[in-house]
């Protein structure tokens, strides 16, 4: 049968969502889920022990096969190897065919997936993945006003 040309991972932020990066969360879970756990193990990589606070349920999956070790970085080094681990998921993930991550109402989301949208967005290393993130014009034209208050006020 025919396959679509693209993987796509899609997640949408939501008012007062107490998940940090509940958007990717939700965005990976259906595609990491159908995955057979040995490709799954591949997929996560170094990525399995931080991904599993992410998605407790993979943990049960990959067990041993994610390197046995847990998750022993340096609280400061935490989000940035998630960052790093994340774009390692995209990257295998990619291999099959392109992934289109796609996270909606970021004006909505969490620090951590604003976070993450600004690393994709600045990392120059090939891959075949590709984000695209929505924003209201409403928290646009709420954003340039404060902006807009601020410098009367400077």
């Amino acid at each position: 049968g025919l396959t679509a040309p693209f993987l796509v991972a899609r997640g949408r932020a939501w008012p007062g969502d107490p998940e940090p990066y509940g958007p990717v969360a939700e965005a990976l879970r259906p595609i990491l889920a159908a995955l057979p756990d040995a490709t799954l193990a591949e997929v996560l990589g170094p990525a399995a022990s931080p991904l599993t606070t992410l998605l407790p349920e993979l943990e049960g999956r990959i067990g041993a096969r994610a390197g046995g070790a847990p998750w022993r970085i340096a609280p400061e080094r935490r989000q940035a190897h998630l960052l790093e681990g994340l774009l390692g998921v995209l990257e295998r993930l990619g291999r099959e065919r392109p992934v289109l991550l796609a996270l909606e109402d970021l004006h909505l989301a969490d620090a951590g997936t604003r976070a993450l949208v600004a690393f994709l967005s600045r990392v120059d290393r090939p891959g075949r993945h590709c984000l695209i993130g929505t924003i209201s014009s409403e928290a646009i034209r709420g954003e340039r006003r404060r902006l807009e208050i601020g410098r009367a006020h400077v």
